[in-house]
């Protein structure tokens, strides 16, 4: 027989059936056996273990779990034992199948796979740990009353990908979790009190127990622990500073985690003859700590190391006994690519884009981007680093491999880039080569390109319209910036409301563009009638964001003004009578006659209603001029101090202090010589 599995229960009806369903593959394809010890169960659990293996027997508990799980080694036949707990499901076992179908067992003395210990019922917490679960069974045995090992656990071992979720840290109530805390400590403890020379992993384990329900005997077993394992040059120190960094990150105390670090990497050789998986995650943690601090570029160093550190676990390059020790927070495969972006991030911030770049292409592009919102700030970190090398080559890749979703922001950031680039045209044919498929986009790249060789774009412009791309948004931001006649621009197909958002968001520079375009040099009735529409698109959307829109009030306004000049006021649309007020009220407000400007927002609302947040931005506005105007006026410093002393003087005469009052009087005259209250001051000193 290749492999037996065994487990040991007790009232595990909860997660048992789970537990073996998944475990039913690896019995269907190999050459394998289950064996269940119960050791006092008094639910269903016998019941349950029943339905998938005849050897279920009955263990009498003697608070030892190695000696429970010996008893089923005791039972084995396979050439390799796998043990397993029965809280704890395989979300698949492909590998474990493969690694034994293939015949790769043959070269490996032991085996290991990912275990998930969640920590939350939402299972949003969690952390993994390698666990030591398949070994070649011969002359092995399972040791320590309590966190039984299988020993020995021979190299070389092989980690496997496959995952169990594990779910014995959630609990169902209080009591339950207090329980399983007791028991664990005593038997610990009684351990750590009988042995003449206990091992320093106990004080590890103990500090690990009381983590979750202590904070005092938590601080005591980490400090003790580490003591003695200096004192004992004893490795387990290794593990203890992996879990002083985790509990120094938990608790954000950066400086000091920092300064742990440094003490472990400062540890004498025989703690780390070689790389450990633990100085992965020290300098993961410490990588953490600094750019918390904002110490980036030193970050970025630690980022680097550990991260490569990181990449060589998970291609089992670098396995140590330390990483059987202890659960690992921060080196996780699962945080690969979260310290990636870390590392990223921390690059922007000292402007260091060629290592932001060199780290960018080692995250796969579908673990970056998945088609939702996020992808926006993405793609926008992704062009900032090409600005910032500027090589633009990746965004061929991005355009190859992303989704539609995505493509359609990849155009919006290409033009960005090309606006900003001091060789515009350069750049424009770049990205043609790239769009050289997409119509729409190589349209807009002609109209770029025209804008930015010649400053006029309107030949492009009307063939985009003509060809059905009318639609485009940022031709709005571009005829805009040319000062172009908007009209040919503005057809039913063209949505301005949107197209007015989709700029204001695209491009910083929009309300300079909107308030410095040239209505006043527009002679055509479609033209101005134009102008009167996109300063209004512009205002309500600015208002709603409480932007400052006075201006281009005033430039709304105006225009609107000259189309009354020549046009019957009859054929205007209202949006044009309701602007033409506007203007009224702008003359209204250089007088400073606030009541008429009120008056001219009520009817210019009654006009035109959909004016309604421009109206309501206005009104805010001028009301504010109008109470600033009304305000009593403040005494400056130096008036405040006059007028104390004039106090004082005042005092001095009322008290009979004649000779003083006249000494006060005489500096003070010196001081204000044309303050009419001093001749007042000198004749009551007199009488």
């Amino acid at each position: 027989m290749l492999l037996s599995i065994g487990m040991i229960v007790k009232n595990e009806e909860m997660y048992l059936d789970r537990c073996l369903a998944a475990l039913k593959p690896i019995l269907d394809n190999i050459d394998s056996e289950l064996i269940i010890a119960d050791t006092g169960s008094t639910d269903r659990t016998m019941e349950i273990a029943r339905k998938y293996t005849d050897n279920v027997y009955r263990f009498e508990w003697i608070n030892d779990f190695a000696a429970a799980r010996n008893s089923t080694l005791d039972r084995a036949k396979g050439e390799w034992f796998m043990c397993i707990d029965a809280d704890e499901i395989l979300g698949s076992c492909d590998d474990i199948i493969k690694f034994f179908k293939s015949g790769e067992y043959m070269k490996y003395q032991t085996a290991r796979y990912t275990q998930r210990n969640f920590t939350n019922a939402e299972l949003s917490d969690y952390t993994d740990f390698l666990v030591p679960r398949l070994s070649r069974r011969k002359g092995v045995r399972f040791i320590n009353p309590i966190h039984e090992v299988l020993t020995p656990f021979d190299l070389p071992t092989r980690m496997l990908t496959d995952i169990a979720d594990h779910y014995g840290y959630i609990y169902t109530d209080e009591k339950t979790k207090q329980d399983k805390f007791r028991r664990n400590t005593e038997l610990l403890e009684e351990r750590l009190k009988n042995e003449a020379d206990p091992p320093m992993l106990l004080y590890l384990q103990l500090y690990q127990s009381y983590n979750v329900c202590s904070d005092e005997k938590r601080d005591f077993y980490l400090s003790e622990g580490m003591k003695k394992c200096r004192e004992k040059e004893d490795v387990v120190l290794v593990p203890f500073y992996g879990e002083k960094a985790a509990y120094l990150y938990y608790k954000k105390d950066w400086e000091t985690l920092v300064k742990t670090a440094d003490e472990y990497f400062a540890l004498p050789s025989n703690y780390r003859p070689v790389p450990l998986g633990t100085d992965a995650e020290i300098h993961l943690f410490k990588g953490i700590a600094l750019s918390n601090l904002a110490r980036y570029e030193e970050a970025i160093s630690e980022y680097r190391t550990g991260i490569k550190l990181l990449k060589d676990i998970i291609t089992q390059d670098l396995l140590t006994t330390d990483m059987l020790l202890y659960c690992f927070a921060a080196a996780k495969p699962t945080n690969l690519t979260v310290f990636q972006n870390d590392l990223i991030n921390c690059c922007m911030l000292v402007k260091d884009y060629h290592e932001a770049n060199n780290t960018l292409q080692q995250i796969k592009l579908d673990e970056r981007f998945n088609n939702t919102n996020e992808d926006k700030a993405k793609l926008k970190l992704e062009f900032t680093i090409m600005d910032g090398i500027d090589d633009y080559s990746r965004a061929e890749l991005l355009y190859s491999q992303l989704g539609d979703y995505d493509r359609g922001l990849l155009q919006a950031f290409v033009r960005s880039s090309i606006e900003r680039h001091k060789e515009p045209l350069r750049l424009i044919e770049f990205f043609k080569n790239i769009y050289k498929d997409e119509p729409m986009m190589t349209a807009l790249l002609d109209v770029l390109y025209a804008h930015f060789s010649t400053g006029d774009c309107r030949k492009q412009v009307s063939r985009m319209v003509a060809d059905g791309y009318g639609m485009y948004y940022e031709l709005l931001y571009f005829m805009l910036a040319e000062g172009q006649d908007m009209h040919q621009l503005l057809t039913d197909s063209f949505d301005l409301n949107a197209a007015v958002e989709f700029c204001r968001n695209q491009f910083e520079n929009m309300q300079q563009v909107v308030e410095s375009y040239p209505a006043d040099e527009l002679n055509t009735r479609e033209a101005l009638l134009a102008a009167v529409r996109i300063y209004e698109a512009f205002m309500i959307s600015a208002a709603s964001d409480k932007n400052d829109i006075d201006i281009v009030f005033t430039a709304w306004g105006k225009t609107a003004a000259r189309l009354c000049e020549t046009e019957q006021i009859d054929g205007l649309p209202a949006q044009v009578i309701a602007a033409a007020i506007a203007n009224n009220v702008n003359s209204a407000r250089i007088r400073k006659n606030y009541k008429v400007c009120v008056a001219g927002l009520r009817l210019l609302f009654k006009t035109y209603p959909p004016a309604k947040p421009i109206i309501a931005a206005m009104n805010e506005k001028i009301q504010q001029e109008y109470a600033a105007s009304n305000k009593p006026k403040q005494m400056t410093e130096m008036e405040a101090l006059a007028q104390t002393v004039k106090d004082n003087i005042i005092i001095l005469i009322e008290s009979g202090h004649f000779q003083q009052a006249a000494q006060l009087l005489e500096e003070y005259s010196a001081l204000m010589p044309d303050d009419p209250e001093i001749d007042v001051l000198q004749k009551q000193i007199a009488q």
